[in-house]
């Protein structure tokens, strides 16, 4: 009878050793959370690495250096000057001159693409040397936000910016318009005034000033990249109402 009772004791104790030892050793380990990322998230990553190593501005530069956009031949240098291309006299010669589109004459083509290529390598030239431009828009501003104390724009890093309707191609995007989808209003007295002003749809049509720095262009789409120093909004009678600066 003992000796039943000892083999059991010592067949208990086998089967309790191996247990132990199949969870150690040989059995599946504890789950563990992934890490590994999503096809969202790379590709989030992958823009955001992309847009970081972009050229950036100087934000101290003072609000003198920065040229006004008047036209969308301005754009167009800042897409052709600083592309790493070579020029394409012909396709900048297309868009400023009526002349070159309206003929088939390749000849003819020719000679307008020539008598233009001077005109062409100053605006160039001129557009790498002051890439620090104003943007004027028209605000499209949402209702104030009390809880933020925040208008919300029509700015977003996915936004294209088209001025011109006879230079649809010329287009902007700002690769951090997202820091100014909200912008700020912490002083009472401007939020009445901006918000007075957007529900009376009193709004100039260049009442959004963009101050912006041009990085590089879009080979992919041709637009220009662009990166936001800051944001003002300006009232009827040229005062700043409101100015945020981008993310430091």
């Amino acid at each position: 009878m003992k000796i039943a009772q000892t083999l059991m004791c010592v067949a208990a104790l086998l089967l309790s050793a191996c247990g132990r030892s199949g969870a150690n050793d040989g059995g599946a380990p504890p789950l563990q959370a992934s890490h590994a990322p999503t096809p969202a998230n790379a590709a989030e990553a992958a823009k955001q690495a992309a847009a970081d190593a972009l050229p950036k501005a100087d934000v101290a530069t003072p609000d003198s250096e920065y040229r006004a956009i008047t036209g969308p031949e301005q754009i167009l240098a800042y897409i052709h000057g600083l592309s790493p291309l070579a020029i394409d006299y012909g396709k900048i010669a297309e868009k400023l001159s009526q002349e070159y589109r309206s003929t088939g004459d390749g000849f003819k083509k020719q000679d307008i693409a020539k008598a233009l290529a001077p005109r062409i390598d100053r605006m160039l030239a001129d557009a790498k040397a002051h890439r620090y431009f104003v943007f004027k828009v028209r605000p499209e501003l949402e209702a104030y936000q009390f809880g933020s104390h925040s208008f919300h724009t029509q700015l977003s890093n996915d936004a294209t910016w088209r001025q011109w309707n006879n230079h649809d191609s010329e287009q902007l995007v700002f690769t951090n318009g997202d820091q100014f989808q909200q912008l700020k209003a912490p002083d009472e007295a401007a939020a009445r005034q901006v918000e007075m002003l957007r529900s009376k749809n009193q709004w100039g049509a260049q009442a959004m000033e963009i101050y912006a720095y041009a990085q590089e262009p879009d080979l992919s789409s041709g637009a220009l990249k662009a990166q936001i120093i800051k944001v003002k909004l300006i009232d009827p009678q040229g005062n700043t109402l409101l100015k945020q600066a981008a993310n430091s």
